[in-house]
């Protein structure tokens, strides 16, 4: 499926920018969702620098890519400035816990969730 997207797009660099990420990240155990917002973040904000756009109400932080991005950027530009930083350093040296969240932006994942939600 791969193969055949790039087959298709073959100037999707930011495709090449989000794998890459995937390499860096060498994350001894990943949060998936965490995984792939992260690597979309670096490509839409950093690499693509355009805004995503709006999340579907119906979707989930768990679904990662997109949606997981935009949350994550949400919480890094409303909650803590260095948050996607932090998380990827404690899910690279394997200190990540789902109370970090609650550490560095305020509140547990699913509360953050909503209040992104109603901040769209």
């Amino acid at each position: 499926m791969v193969a055949d997207w790039i087959r298709k797009h073959p100037d999707d660099f930011g495709l090449v920018i989000h794998e890459l990420c995937h390499v860096v990240q060498a994350y001894p155990k990943g949060v998936g969702w965490i995984t792939e917002g992260i690597a979309d973040y670096i490509r839409n904000y950093k690499f693509e620098p355009k805004q995503p756009g709006k999340v579907n109400a119906k979707s989930s932080y768990k679904d990662g890519y997109k949606t997981a991005a935009v949350f994550l950027a949400w919480i890094e530009k409303s909650k803590d400035k260095d948050f996607i930083r932090k998380m990827n350093e404690a899910l690279r040296t394997g200190k990540y816990k789902d109370e970090l969240f609650q550490e560095w932006a305020g509140a547990e994942v699913d509360a953050l969730w909503k209040e992104f939600l109603a901040a769209q």
